[in-house]
């Protein structure tokens, strides 16, 4: 488990079942500097997904699963 991975699940643990920005996640880790790590946590967001370990929606919607969201996302844990 990466250091992303984790600052996702300690985020989705904070949130309980509410879900989150995924700039969230880097901007806490890294306030300064968040939008060099943004990409980066979005990736792992994604692939988390894909597992189904988290739920991503933009706009109220879930994400299509076969093919990468364009711009940002929300984050939270299923139920």
């Amino acid at each position: 488990m990466d250091i992303l991975e984790v600052a996702i699940l300690e985020m989705c643990r904070k949130y309980k079942q509410a879900s989150f920005p995924a700039e969230e996640v880097v901007q806490t880790m890294y306030p300064e500097d968040w939008q060099l790590f943004l990409p980066d946590t979005l990736q792992k967001a994604w692939e988390m997904y894909l597992e189904g370990v988290l739920i991503l929606t933009q706009n109220g919607e879930s994400l299509d699963k076969t093919c990468l969201p364009v711009g940002s996302f929300y984050i939270s844990k299923p139920k």
